[in-house]
């Protein structure tokens, strides 16, 4: 039996004095290796920048370089997004460029060496820094350079060059007056006349956000140069105007006048008193006349000749039903049709356009100025821009106290004149009825239009629309319960 060998309390895998000796060697090695190249890494870097601030001319042609280039992108990115997807391309494009020319270039071969010597010994430190400020010193500088350089192009190039879209110039939108904290949810859009009934506009955007309207001030074209200069490029004499009142040129009437088409302007027509045929009278010499709202487009005038006016255009479809006597014309058939059309292009309208309706009213009675609600087609319906336009503005009466409420917008929209003449009181439209009620009272409530409900027309509205219990619930809201509560329907007679 070989003898039982004495074992110390130490454990067999204690390290021995000489490998803790050994252990601690290395870690202080180690961290003065670091230590070593913190320092090479840190003058390197530092050396680069100094040199740079010290000599600033040297880099002016990486300076201008990414300058041009960055504004070369800026300026495809203007083109909408293929500009942007071409610009984005390119600007991948130049990262892998400058990615394979570093990995390929002596650069870091140079950094590499020097970090490799520093981690061994400090004996060459000054070569190992000045290794490092000629690689990642001189990397460093140059990609902070480059960027200035292409960020500066960028936004000279964003401030100052126009937009493209679908390499069409596109004006960027001028005389923007925005409401505070507001910005605009649409901008006004170029329209043609188009069909007898139907008349043009540079639509007025005032879209409501919060109670407040961000408002697009009608543009020069619109005025009585623009209407002298459209004249002449149509070879029309301004004494020649008076003869575009003919059965060619008509394109609609109202209660009190008619509106023709003046041939080869496409920004202005003809307001005519009386009915179709009568002509202008006391024709002479064209005439500017001051403009009541300079604000936006109501179709009002911008001259005169005679005893007519010449009337910025609007766009859109008369609101409501035909009057009395084109109704009984055509028949009821075709009048009832007209009228379903209207009142369903009407409650299909975006909440924008009975927003806007609410606040082009406040303005009016900011100015001074009227709306006659008592006839429909004074709104005109604009379904392709969004926009109910106005028509027939008119000062209002100094000594008047009447201002806008939402009877003007519910009473013309619905058009109850046309309702009251059809046996049926306009059963089949009652839930068309109830939507543009509702948007209205919305369109009220969010832009500070009163929202008065004594007017016998607004409780005979509700009364069609079968909404006596929503009229209810509004009296209540506003504090208007001593009014007398609607009937429950309105029957036909």
């Amino acid at each position: 039996m070989p003898p039982i060998e004495s074992h110390s309390g130490a454990s067999e895998l204690a390290p021995s004095k000489a490998d803790a000796d050994n252990s601690g060697s290395l870690l202080f090695e180690t961290a003065y290796s670091l230590g070593r190249e913190t320092k090479m890494i840190g003058l390197g870097v530092g050396e680069a920048v100094v040199d740079t601030i010290k000599h600033p001319l040297d880099k002016l042609p990486e300076l201008g370089m990414a300058f041009g280039t960055g504004s070369a992108l800026g300026a495809i990115s203007k083109a909408g997004a293929p500009g942007r997807l071409i610009a984005g391309g390119i600007g991948l494009a130049m990262a892998v460029k400058l990615g394979y020319d570093e990995i390929t270039g002596n650069r870091w071969s140079k950094f590499g060496h020097a970090v490799a010597d520093t981690w061994r010994s400090g004996e060459n430190m000054d070569k190992n820094i000045a290794l490092t400020r000629d690689s990642l010193g001189s990397f460093v500088v140059d990609m902070g350079v480059g960027y200035a350089g292409m960020k500066a192009g960028g936004m000279a190039v964003s401030r100052f060059a126009p937009n493209f879209q679908a390499a069409k110039f596109v004006e960027p939108p001028k005389g923007v007056e925005l409401a505070k904290g507001l910005e605009p949810a649409k901008t006004g859009e170029l329209a043609k006349v188009t069909e007898a009934g139907k008349v043009s506009e540079v639509q007025v955007s005032e879209v409501s956000k919060t109670g407040e309207v961000a408002r697009v001030a009608a543009p020069a074209r619109f005025t009585f140069e623009a209407l002298q200069a459209q004249l002449a490029k149509a070879g029309l004499a301004e004494e020649a105007i008076a003869a575009a009142a003919k059965s060619e040129t008509y394109l609609g009437r109202g209660g009190n006048a008619t509106v023709y088409e003046i041939p080869g302007v496409k920004d202005f027509v003809l307001r005519v008193p009386g009915p179709p045929g009568k002509g202008v009278q006391n024709a002479g010499k064209l005439e500017s006349v001051p403009d009541i709202f300079p604000e936006g487009n109501v179709g009002q005038a911008v001259a005169k000749v005679g005893n007519s006016t010449i009337l910025k255009v609007q766009e859109g479809v008369p609101a409501g039903g035909p009057l009395g006597r084109d109704a009984r014309a055509m028949g009821e058939t075709a009048a009832r049709k007209i009228y379903g059309d209207s009142i369903e292009r009407t409650a299909d309208m975006p909440q924008s356009a009975y927003d806007q309706f609410a606040q082009r009213l406040l303005n009016l009675d900011k100015k001074g100025l009227q709306f006659d609600p008592s006839k429909a087609n004074n709104v005109l319906v604009d379904k392709p821009g969004g926009n109910f336009n106005l028509v027939d503005i008119t000062p209002r009466n100094p000594n008047s106290t009447y201002r806008h409420s939402l009877s003007d917008m519910v009473v013309t929209l619905m058009d109850n004149g046309f309702i009251n003449s059809i046996a049926d009181r306009g059963k089949p439209w009652q839930a068309q009825y109830q939507t543009i009620i509702s948007k209205a009272v919305s369109a009220a409530e969010r832009t500070g239009l009163p929202l008065d409900l004594n007017g016998s027309s607004l409780r005979y509205s509700f009364q069609l629309a079968n909404a006596t219990t929503f009229w209810a619930d509004l009296a209540t809201k506003t504090g208007q319960t001593q009014l007398p509560p609607l009937a429950p329907k309105v029957r036909a007679q």
